[in-house]
C-alpha cells in the first residue's frame, strides 16, 4: 500500500468561496480585470490596477493610493448569507505599510447592510505593526490588542464564528476571541482591499488566496490550510 507523506491539501469540507490569484481558474492574469470565485462561481471586478503582474508569490497587489486605488468588488455574491450560522474566513496577506491606519482586507457591507462583517488591521502604537480587527456594528475583536503583525511579512489571517463566539488566528494559532449575536445578511457587495464607503482605508500590499467556509474550522484544520500554502509565501 502506497503511503502519502506529502503536505495535506486545503480542507475542502464546507468550502463555499475560493479566490486564488495564483490559479487561472480564479484570474487569467494582468490582462484581465475579472476574477472568479472557484467554488461559488461569483465573479468580481478589479478596479484600479492590481497591478500588471501577479505581484510577489502570485498574489494581488494593491497600491493603497488616495485616489483610484486598487480594490476588487463582487456585486451581490451568492452563498455568503451566514446569518447566525458558523463560518470561517481566511486570507493570506502581506502589508507594505499601515499608513492608512485601518487598512481593509474584506468588507461585506454596502449601503443597505451596514451591520455586516468587516475585517481589517488596526495599527498599533508602533506604526510598523498592526492587529486584526473584526467589526460588526461595533468592535467584536479589538485589533489594538491583537498579535502585532509587522509590515512586509506574509501572514495567514483567519476569523471563525461558532455560536456567538468569534475567534481570530494568525498562521493557524489562536489569537483573540470576542462575542456578538448579530445575524449576517447576504452582502450587497463583497469588497477586497477597501472599506465599503470607498475612499477610506485602502489596502497597501498584497493579498493571496481567500477561503470561506460555511462552518467553523477547527484549529487543526486551520493549521492544515496554513501548512498547505506556507511554502508559497514564506
Amino acid at each position: 500500500m502506497a503511503t502519502n507523506y506529502g503536505i495535506p491539501p486545503i480542507v475542502s469540507n464546507g468550502i463555499i468561496f475560493l479566490l486564488d490569484p495564483g490559479s487561472e481558474k480564479s484570474w487569467a492574469g494582468p490582462t484581465s480585470n475579472s476574477v472568479t470565485d472557484r467554488i461559488g462561481g461569483n465573479t468580481g471586478t478589479i478596479n484600479g490596477d492590481t497591478s500588471g503582474s501577479y505581484g510577489i508569490n502570485k498574489s494581488f497587489e494593491f497600491d493603497g493610493g488616495s485616489t483610484n486605488y486598487d480594490k476588487i468588488i463582487f456585486s451581490s455574491p451568492s452563498g455568503l448569507a451566514f446569518g447566525t450560522d458558523p463560518f470561517t474566513i481566511s486570507v493570506w496577506c502581506r502589508a507594505i505599510n499601515y499608513d492608512n491606519g485601518y487598512p481593509y482586507l474584506i468588507d461585506f457591507r454596502s449601503g443597505g447592510d451596514a451591520g455586516n462583517i468587516n475585517i481589517y488591521f488596526q495599527r498599533h502604537s508602533n506604526t510598523d505593526e498592526a492587529g486584526l480587527e473584526v467589526f460588526i456594528n461595533g468592535s467584536v475583536i479589538d485589533g489594538n490588542t491583537g498579535t502585532a503583525v509587522p509590515e512586509g511579512v506574509w501572514k495567514y489571517m483567519t476569523v471563525t464564528r461558532s455560536g456567538n463566539t468569534f475567534t481570530t488566528y494568525v498562521n493557524g494559532v489562536v489569537d483573540q476571541t470576542g462575542t456578538a449575536s448579530n445575524s449576517l445578511n447576504s452582502p450587497g457587495q463583497l469588497r477586497i482591499g477597501e472599506r465599503y464607503t470607498a475612499t477610506y482605508y485602502p489596502w497597501d500590499g498584497y493579498i493571496g488566496p481567500i477561503h470561506m467556509y460555511n462552518r467553523a474550522l477547527s484549529t487543526a484544520e486551520i493549521l492544515q490550510n496554513y501548512n498547505a500554502l506556507k511554502g508559497r509565501f514564506e
